[in-house]
């Protein structure tokens, strides 16, 4: 019965290592918001749009400080 959402399930989910989900950095598409429509949230509540590049870039960046942080032997938890 789930496996045929598997796929979904593991392409949203966000990725520790990127900050990102797979569908945001393949296919340019926005973070899911589960609540947006709760909480009928307006354009002025929801975080700024960003494009691909910057996704990317950001990514990268983050990839690199995690590395960098590995091989220290830091064990530390980034969240955002």
């Amino acid at each position: 019965m789930w496996p045929e959402h598997t796929e979904g399930w593991l392409n949203g989910t966000l990725s520790d290592s990127t900050g990102y989900n797979t569908v945001e950095l393949t296919f340019d598409s926005p973070r899911p918001d589960l609540f947006e429509e709760f909480f009928k949230k307006g354009s002025e509540q929801k975080p700024p749009a960003q494009n691909l590049q910057e996704k990317v870039l950001k990514a990268y960046v983050r990839m690199k400080e995690k590395t960098a942080k590995r091989n220290k032997g830091e064990r530390t938890v980034v969240r955002g």
